[in-house]
């Protein structure tokens, strides 16, 4: 199956439209919305996920296509869709050793989504901690993951490293670790692009 941008829109429309036509083996490029913005992604009935959820996902046998449902679910513009997607991967409708593939959708969607996302994580702690309770220690490691990665502020690094301090989890500490310095180290190139001439329109019309 084509994976580019076309191929991802033709499975987009198949996977989602009740009334789909598009055949599998019909990978002819389809016309984008005049309003399309690079990806794919902000025009695809993709986000609505009671289709997703209803009519198609469970008939997929390609793990590959449920991954590219898994992977682009969150990336709707709706705050009401992201917040339906973490309570969908985290319903028991998804393996167990999937559902962390929304949280990092959903986390890496926006600056918006890394919010919604780390504060899915902090209301359902215990559950989630719960569900994966039996499991290797690193798949809560992708939840925590999942729901931080996007932080790209010392604030959020903050926010992070209490949470952790007032909820341990012990076999997943040198991975938090690792997280915050990663966002602290993403938020110092931040600020230094913030403070550099790269933010005036001036700089990028003199390339």
């Amino acid at each position: 199956m084509r994976t580019g941008r076309n191929g991802m829109d033709v499975l987009c429309r198949r996977a989602c439209s009740p009334f789909a036509t598009i055949s599998i083996v019909s990978l002819s490029p389809l016309p984008l919305p005049p309003t399309h913005k690079g990806h794919w992604y902000h025009h695809c009935s993709f986000a609505d996920l009671a289709c997703v959820r209803a009519a198609r996902y469970t008939t997929f046998d390609s793990n590959v296509d449920k991954k590219m449902i898994l992977n682009a679910i969150g990336a709707t513009a709706s705050v009401a869709l992201k917040k339906r997607a973490l309570d969908w991967a985290t319903s028991g409708a998804i393996l167990l050793q999937d559902f962390f593939y929304v949280i990092y959708s959903v986390g890496g969607s926006s600056a918006e989504g890394t919010a919604i996302a780390w504060q899915y994580f902090q209301d359902n702690f215990d559950r989630l901690r719960a569900m994966v309770a039996t499991a290797s220690p690193s798949l809560f490691g992708a939840v925590i993951g999942g729901s931080t990665s996007g932080f790209v502020t010392r604030e959020a690094a903050e926010s992070v490293q209490a949470f952790f301090e007032a909820n341990p989890v012990p076999q997943n500490q040198r991975l938090i670790s690792q997280l915050l310095e990663s966002i602290r180290g993403n938020a110092g190139f931040a600020e230094r692009l913030l403070g550099s001439k790269m933010v005036e329109e001036s700089y990028w019309k003199t390339l």
